[in-house]
């Protein structure tokens, strides 16, 4: 479970995090190239690779309270929560 959930983590950070920086970037540097504005292009396609990756993170945090939230917690016979009994709704 705990490899499990690193190898989801670092999937995570190399595809919302690194792989918007990585294209938009190399967009904005070829297209810098081509018209001769290198730093204009550049840190544009930066700046929207920085919107990219908030919007691709809120979705993936959104997604997973929702997941959380499914869950209904149950309580044992002195009241009190119990893990171990945990179901999805």
């Amino acid at each position: 479970m705990k490899n499990k959930i690193l190898a989801e983590s670092i999937r995570f950070s190399i595809t919302s995090i690194l792989g918007p920086v990585l294209v938009l970037g190399g967009i904005g540097y070829a297209l810098g190239s081509y018209f001769g504005k290198e730093k204009v292009f550049l840190l544009s396609a930066i700046a929207v690779s920085f919107i990219v990756t908030q919007i691709l993170a809120y979705r993936k945090v959104s997604k997973g309270y929702r997941k959380i939230a499914s869950f209904d917690v149950k309580k044992d016979d002195a009241g009190k929560e119990d893990e171990a009994l945990v179901k999805e709704k």
